[in-house]
């Protein structure tokens, strides 16, 4: 997982809230019985209604509900008629961006619901209508009453999830139905700095193609955005090549949900969320599965390195022995040659690997990423070691013997500036040496190793190498200097060098025959 998607209730914030103000248009504060009634009556419709009934419910006037449209997240508005001694008057709540803008009066309440988004707080308008909508007409010209806004209980993990997620290298988009501003303004108060900017469904929905796949990798956080939008942006983010998380709790995330590569779900969420997720968060810790994204990163990035060495070794062993039976030259080296080099090129680092941090990116795009390296290592190892073999036992006609104690040092060296490579230097950073420093003083210590077996008697006749003198370590240094040489071009160049093999067309050949 590179990208992970949010709503902001419910991971960023705890899903609870608090009535902050309530800032009645003047000549307004009679409608405060009335606003009551509202609240009481729509309190099982939403999160938000929950926490006005909770504030407003001893206010009420004691009005009757006769009629209703419940909230939705599509139209962001609810209302409610109410009915006492006869009077009957008609109530909609709602977003302020949907609301105000049918309100001849709204602009006196515009001032105040920015200032509040600003400071992290989310508002609703309570307007009153002249009759009750159907669910799917237009409210019609309504008459602002006052601004409600409510404070969001802020979740304290979440600024350790976030650090983590910048540490793995996971981009967090923050796609929320309320303000953009107010979601930035409560990132602001948990200290996180998000790298991109932020943008407004209204502004991102017309977008089509290229503009609207520009805009999704530009911001980070989007408010405002429909049920639909929020999958269209994580449909966007899988075509940009992400590998995408989508975290909800609500109704309204679940086609977003359906979309991404990782649906999560909060255990507070609605059972149609939890039906549609792949992991659902016990006590809703949003900390919990970065956690985990933590440890499977950890995992995939030190299996990848390792895959990296072990397939190199077996892929330059078996050319190595196919090439040099069909040569017709001796077998390059024996059984007990190949158990020292790969204790001291597999067996040891093997251990160092399991036990280290790889690098936020060791495991992204695993096959091609392991193939890559390793392919071009396997290949350029084995031409050197053959190249050893043939100058050795063929053109300077050696014992066989001192030819497989040359081609198991080119092995054995090449080997070990392989795993200093993968273990210490891929994915490093100049801002951090450790790893590379730490790393390159166990490969002269493996390297110190093969040299006291080669100049201790004892070990050189266990392991049945012959001396070796100046002459044979200038052919040893430049076999392994034309290997490492050789990875690296063909590592850089491999797909070039494929093109090639396999005589792909050019851009002209291939529209050789075609209308232009």
């Amino acid at each position: 997982v590179d990208v992970i998607c949010l709503d902001k209730t419910g991971t960023i914030t705890a899903n609870r809230m608090t009535l902050r103000e309530v800032r009645w248009v003047p000549g307004a504060e009679g409608y405060a019985g009335w606003l009551g009634a509202f609240a009481a009556a729509s309190r099982e419709e939403s999160k938000t209604a929950e926490a006005l009934a909770e504030a407003l419910g001893n206010t009420t006037n004691l009005a009757r509900p006769t009629g209703s449209v419940p909230f939705n997240s599509e139209r962001r508005w609810s209302a409610v008629r109410l009915e006492k001694d006869g009077e009957v008057r008609t109530f909609v709540l709602g977003a302020p961006e949907t609301v105000l803008p049918r309100c001849a009066n709204g602009a006196e309440l515009e001032a105040a619901y920015r200032e509040a988004a600003e400071h992290g707080l989310r508002g609703v308008i309570f307007a009153e209508a002249e009759r009750l909508p159907g669910a799917d007409e237009d409210p019609g010209t309504l008459r602002a009453l006052a601004l409600l806004t409510l404070a969001d209980e802020l979740r304290p993990e979440v600024r350790n999830a976030f650090a983590m997620m910048e540490q793995l290298g996971i981009e967090p988009k923050i796609i929320s139905g309320d303000n953009p501003e107010t979601v930035r303004a409560l990132l602001a108060q948990l200290g996180i700095r998000l790298k991109g900017g932020v943008v407004a469904g209204p502004q991102l929905e017309p977008l089509e193609g290229e503009a609207f796949l520009q805009a999704v990798e530009e911001h980070s956080v989007f408010g405002r955005v429909t049920p639909a939008l929020k999958a269209r942006i994580v449909h966007a983010l899988k075509e940009a090549g992400h590998f995408v998380a989508m975290v909800g709790d609500g109704a309204n995330d679940v086609q977003a949900l359906r979309t991404a590569d990782v649906a999560v779900a909060m255990a507070s969420g609605t059972s149609m969320t939890r039906a549609v997720a792949g992991i659902v968060l016990l006590n809703d810790s949003f900390l919990a599965l970065i956690r985990g994204a933590k440890e499977a990163t950890a995992v995939l990035g030190n299996a990848a390195r390792l895959s990296k060495l072990f397939i190199a070794k077996s892929l330059y062993a078996y050319l190595i022995i196919v090439a040099t039976n069909m040569l017709g030259l001796d077998f390059p080296f024996l059984p007990r040659h190949g158990s020292l080099t790969a204790l001291l090129t597999l067996g040891i680092p093997a251990v160092f690997i399991s036990i280290s941090v790889p690098p936020p990116d060791a495991g992204r795009d695993f096959t091609r990423n392991v193939l890559r390296w390793a392919l071009p290592a396997s290949v350029a190892l084995a031409v050197a070691a053959i190249l050893v073999h043939l100058l050795t036992e063929g053109l300077l006609q050696r014992d066989i013997a001192e030819a497989r104690t040359l081609v198991s040092l080119t092995m054995g060296i090449t080997g070990l500036f392989f795993m200093v490579e993968v273990l210490g230097f891929q994915g490093a950073s100049w801002r951090s040496l450790t790893r590379p420093v730490l790393t390159s003083v166990l490969g002269i210590l493996l390297v110190a190793g093969f040299l006291v077996t080669i100049y201790t008697p004892r070990l050189r006749a266990f392991f049945d190498f012959t001396e070796v003198h100046t002459g044979d370590w200038v052919i040893v240094l430049t076999a392994v200097a034309g290997a490492l040489l050789g990875q690296y071009l063909l590592s850089r160049y491999w797909q070039q060098v494929l093109d090639f093999l396999t005589a792909k067309p050019g851009k002209e050949e291939r529209l050789r025959g075609r209308a232009i």
